[in-house]
């Protein structure tokens, strides 16, 4: 580092104005056996000047130690979500396979809604809960109780009456009459000096 110090044009540009910038540079002795390098101490704080050769792997160092780098990451998904690597998701896609297969239609967009509604209210021995109400802190209402049961009771006689009152309102609608047809005549006919007129009827047939 020392040799490639002596060789970097950066350095050798700021040590020759060096009051065009920020830094200030110093020679400090370091490590066994002592080797003098150009630092920093304008921060208060003696930092060495990396040559432009140093800076990459430098920054590639230290990048590592804070981030754990792709295979890392991927090791991480794989065990967190993907289902043959995690016992609980294994456990939730098998689930989810043999509800699908009990529905008539196998159409995921169909039939998700009802089951993920299934497994929220589905009561677990071990929990003695369900999982909305380990979630939410209360039961989930079932689409069939939204609507509450009606007290009120009809007298049977009473609907037979309004029903025969109502039907005997019902009247059949009037039929359209289909054989008037409009027929063409043309204007100049009361005109015109000679009319064609045309037998649609059919020829018998001459026999010798």
């Amino acid at each position: 580092m020392v040799n490639n110090q002596k060789c970097d044009k950066e350095l050798s540009d700021i040590l020759a104005h060096r009051d065009k910038s920020s830094l200030v540079l110093q020679y400090f002795p370091m490590g066994d056996p002592t080797i003098e390098l150009y630092c920093d101490i304008a921060s208060n704080r003696i930092r060495p000047f990396v040559p432009e050769v140093y800076r990459k792997k430098g920054f590639s160092s230290l990048y590592t130690i804070s981030h754990p780098g792709i295979k890392a990451t991927v090791k991480l998904v794989e065990e967190r979500y993907h289902r043959a690597g995690n016992g609980q998701v294994e456990t939730l896609h098998r689930q989810l396979k043999a509800a699908i297969r009990s529905h008539s239609t196998r159409q995921r967009s169909t039939v998700d809604p009802t089951i993920h509604l299934g497994f929220r209210a589905a009561w677990k021995e071990d929990k003695q809960a369900t999982t909305a109400e380990m979630l939410y802190g209360t039961p989930i209402r079932l689409p069939g109780e939204f609507l509450s049961p009606s007290s009120s009771t009809i007298d049977p006689a009473t609907f037979v009456g309004k029903l025969r009152e109502t039907m005997q309102e019902l009247l059949p609608l009037t039929p359209k009459q289909q054989t008037h047809r409009a027929v063409f005549i043309s204007k100049d006919l009361s005109t015109c000096s000679h009319v064609f007129l045309r037998t649609d009827t059919i020829k018998k047939v001459r026999r010798v």
